[in-house]
Parts: structure tokens; C-alpha cells; sequence
């Protein structure tokens, strides 16, 4: 983790003449982005043509996860992935959000662990990293409490499989000036491979760790949306973003049914 670190020193060590320019930028445009509501509704079940029993997923994490950005959850992140996963297994799919806006990892484990609903899940998908990104969090504290994370999340949920989503495009948020995006784009990414190196040695734990950035500015079939289209407010995912990171998700999961045991092989 010491290169990471070191890393994440000599950007500070960079970005310090413009330190003053940061800070106000950083000011400005949290009081030009609106505060938009988490999604209501963070339970629901899919049905399939195929009956039997539910499929258990549990969603949890930052504002991604809270829906922010679309009224109600099965037009979030949670339903797009609920519906794909219904049509993969051919069996209805039980989901719920544990998620709160706002909330590094430390937030999770802290926050949010307690409130986990007492049964198995069959799949947990953990969306994480802005936040901890906006605090300037270095690396190795980032990954540190991930570590932290997954052990009291495997202590509450023992052999289910934990799938990490990619982390949010941080340097693409039009809400954002070049700048901004520069300096957090380069730690979300350094977090990433933290996130990536913490992970890989680790039973029964995944990360999608490839760029989601590219295909949401590309779109589905080489073709261009706007940022408009993909951010509802500058920051946060709109329904389009919602409905194409659950898809990048689901071919993640795809491509491992046998490491997973999600998808039939």
C-alpha cells in the first residue's frame, strides 16, 4: 500500500500552490449543486416465470446506492440490478437497500452495519468511494477500512459472496471544474487500485475494478448522451446512468458463475 500512499503524497505536495483555488472551487460548487433526496422504497421483489424461492440481494453503501438522483429505488441502481439478475436466473429476486447519502466506509461500518436485516443474502453489492474521495481520504485509510468493512461484514453474513461496484466517476461530474476533476479523478483512481490490490487475495470478495467512466460517455452502441442525461444533478446518476452501471455490473457477474455461484454456469 506504500506506493499508493506515497502517491497520494506527491499530489498533495503538487496540488499544494493551489491549494487556495481548490478550496474555493471545492466551496462553490457544493453550494451550487442541489441537494437532491435519497430514492424511496428500498425494498422490493421481481417476479420471474419461474416460481421457487427468492433470490436475496443486498444493496449497501453511499448515495449510489441511496438512489439519489431518481424518486424511487426500482428506478435506481437497486432495480435495474434486481431486474437483470431476474432475468439471468429465471427466479424472482427479493432486494434491499442499506444505504445512506453522505457516508464514507468508516460511515458504513458504523452506520449502517446494525441496521443489516437479520438473514442471508444470497449476493451483497457494496457502491463506495465518493465520499471518501471528497474527504481527501488517503489510501491507505481507505483501504483500511475496507479491510475493517468486509471482516464485520463477513462476521454477519458468513460465505455469501461480496461484489464491490466500480467506483464513481469522480473526474467526469460536470458539476465539477477541470480542476476539481483532475485532483479527485486521480485519487478515486489511486483509491481504486487500493480498493483492487486489498481485494484480489481476499475469499468470496470481488471488485469490479474497470473504468466506468468510458462506457457511460460512450453509451450503448457507440452512441453520445449528454451530461445532462447521465448526472441528475452534476454529481449523482440519473435513471439512464442507473439502468447502464447495473449492466456493467451484471456482465461482471456473468463472466464468473463459477467463482460467484450467482449465475447458473
Amino acid at each position: 500500500m506504500g506506493w499508493y500512499q506515497l502517491q497520494f503524497y506527491l499530489g498533495v505536495l503538487l496540488a499544494l500552490p493551489l491549494s487556495p483555488l481548490l478550496a474555493y472551487l471545492g466551496f462553490k460548487t457544493k453550494r451550487s449543486v442541489v441537494v437532491l433526496p435519497e430514492a424511496k422504497e428500498p425494498k422490493g421483489i421481481t417476479t420471474a416465470e419461474k416460481d421457487g424461492a427468492p433470490f436475496q440481494l443486498l444493496l449497501l453503501g453511499e448515495s449510489t446506492m441511496a438512489g439519489v438522483g431518481v424518486t424511487y429505488h426500482r428506478d435506481g441502481f437497486a432495480g435495474a440490478m434486481a431486474n437483470l439478475l431476474t432475468q439471468q436466473l429465471n427466479r424472482p429476486v427479493h432486494w434491499q437497500v442499506v444505504a445512506k447519502n453522505g457516508l464514507t466506509a468508516k460511515g458504513v461500518r458504523t452506520e449502517l452495519l446494525p441496521k443489516i436485516p437479520v438473514q442471508r443474502f444470497d449476493l451483497i453489492l457494496i457502491g463506495l468511494g465518493g465520499n471518501d474521495t471528497f474527504e481527501l481520504n488517503t489510501p491507505m485509510h481507505w483501504a483500511k477500512q475496507n479491510r475493517l468493512l468486509i471482516q464485520e461484514l463477513q462476521q454477519l453474513q458468513p460465505t455469501v459472496p461480496i461484489v464491490y461496484i466500480h467506483l464513481p466517476p469522480v473526474g467526469q461530474f460536470p458539476a465539477f471544474p477541470k480542476l476539481m476533476q483532475l485532483f479527485l479523478g486521480g485519487l478515486v483512481r489511486l483509491h481504486g487500485k487500493a480498493l483492487d490490490r486489498l481485494v484480489g487475495p481476499l475469499p468470496g470478495v470481488w471488485f469490479c475494478s474497470e473504468q466506468i467512466a468510458s462506457l457511460l460517455l460512450k453509451g450503448p452502441a457507440g452512441s453520445d448522451f449528454t451530461a445532462q442525461e447521465l448526472f441528475s444533478d452534476g454529481v449523482h446518476p440519473s435513471a439512464l446512468t442507473y439502468r447502464l452501471w447495473a449492466g456493467e455490473v451484471a456482465d461482471y457477474l456473468r463472466a464468473r458463475p463459477k467463482t460467484l455461484e450467482v449465475f447458473p454456469g
